[in-house]
């Protein structure tokens, strides 16, 4: 369990490190 939510926190990061440098 706690890789999998690791692994979503990387995911949701990357998504909003991506969101931030476009907007």
């Amino acid at each position: 369990m706690p890789c999998l939510i690791s692994h979503l926190l990387v995911i949701w990061l990357s998504v909003h490190r991506l969101v931030w440098c476009s907007g």
